[in-house]
């Protein structure tokens, strides 16, 4: 648990999506959100409709920090935290293979950035080494395919309808001139958000990208706003107010390391998630005040406008600390384990009977299907 709050002052991983407090504000198509207009929720409004429970043995043991991609072959999941391959699940939550991507062999990566996965299941992988990024197709059949690579050092990526890519690389001066780059064969066809940032940044490790259908939503590290990209073009559409817990501007004209230790002692808020479907938007802020951290968890009607927040941080049992998704029924997703489930059935036994977890050797990632009992 300290290592990964130090991992949240050092690379600060953050994204959301929001709504404004009582009615919506537009500016020049920006929506601006204020979180006191919306209602506060406690865990016994959640209720847990279904459970996927995911298979585990020696070979796909992970942590919290998980990125899960759902599509209609199955559930992909990296670990965030170890990023050494990729684990896959069908749809009921049997475990099927695990990728071993990274390594010094023959038919391995030196990193895996990120990855992409289609409907058919066949992936797509950001390998980025120094200056240079590369994009691979992997299946088992074929193993690792190079499609292309650029001059660019990104951390996240995401693979467009048209065959482009999107490619983020952060504040990392002087490698980064621009923090987006779309690319088509390996060629740069636009460059969007200009890094303007005069100190030495460390790279960022965090997920950038987020496709809701056909919506692509993009977030960042130290803003408070939230990037649609359409047309060819990235635009703000969301700004929130994150009050006394805004970055000051004064943070981009300091050491590095004199502004982490200065908004770590005052206190800052970031964007970590932003997912949509059905209607809804779930998402989340993560705050942080020295070793406090904690989450709200925000969902979003938009045809009703009515919003909610819930908050949770890294003491309680982190049930609904870990968004992953929307689904086809406008349901929350999280992701979670079996022994914390578990725990908080017991506590609350009138709720959620009819969930009964598997009795594995192994303590298990588990899938939940939530919606609102409001």
């Amino acid at each position: 648990m300290k290592d990964y709050i130090l991992l949240i002052v050092f690379s600060i991983c953050c994204l959301i999506m929001g709504c404004d407090s009582s009615q919506k504000d537009f500016e020049e198509g920006v929506f601006f959100i204020h979180l006191d207009g919306f209602q506060e929720l406690n865990k016994s409004q959640m209720r847990i409709e279904e459970a996927v429970f995911l298979e585990t043995n020696q070979n796909n043991l992970m942590g919290f920090d998980l990125k899960v991609l759902l599509s209609d072959s199955g559930i992909f999941i990296m670990d965030q935290s170890l990023k050494n391959g990729i684990h896959v699940f069908d749809k009921n939550g049997a475990y099927e293979v695990t990728h071993n991507l990274l390594g010094e062999g023959p038919g391995q990566l030196r990193s895996i950035n990120d990855f992409h996965v289609d409907n058919k299941g066949d992936l797509t992988i950001l390998s980025s080494v120094g200056s240079a990024s590369r994009i691979l197709k992997y299946s088992q059949q074929e193993g690792l395919k190079e499609m292309f690579s650029v001059d660019y050092s990104a951390s996240s990526f995401i693979a467009l309808a048209n065959g482009r890519y999107l490619l983020y690389g952060g504040y990392n001066l002087p490698f980064i001139e621009y923090r987006i780059i779309e690319v088509d064969k390996g060629e740069i066809v636009g460059k969007h958000l200009k890094n303007d940032y005069n100190n030495n940044m460390l790279p960022m490790t965090e997920r950038n990208f987020f496709q809701s259908q056909e919506h692509i939503f993009i977030l960042e590290s130290f803003n408070n706003k939230i990037y649609k990209y359409e047309d060819g073009e990235i635009k703000s559409v969301i700004q929130a107010d994150f009050e006394k817990y805004s970055i000051p501007d004064k943070f981009w004209e300091m050491d590095l390391m004199d502004g982490f230790q200065m908004i770590s002692q005052n206190g800052f808020a970031n964007f970590r998630n932003v997912f949509f479907g059905n209607n809804i938007y779930v998402a989340d802020i993560m705050y942080q005040k020295g070793r406090d951290v904690y989450k709200n968890i925000l969902f979003i009607d938009e045809q009703s406008g009515k919003r909610y927040k819930m908050k949770g941080n890294l003491s309680d049992e982190m049930l609904y600390y870990y968004p992953i998704g929307v689904d086809e029924k406008g349901r929350a997703m999280f992701v979670t384990y079996a022994s914390l489930l578990q725990d908080y059935l017991t506590k609350n036994p009138g709720l959620n009977k009819h969930i009964i977890l598997p009795k594995e050797e192994l303590d298990y990632p588990v899938i939940l299907k939530v919606s609102l009992d409001v």
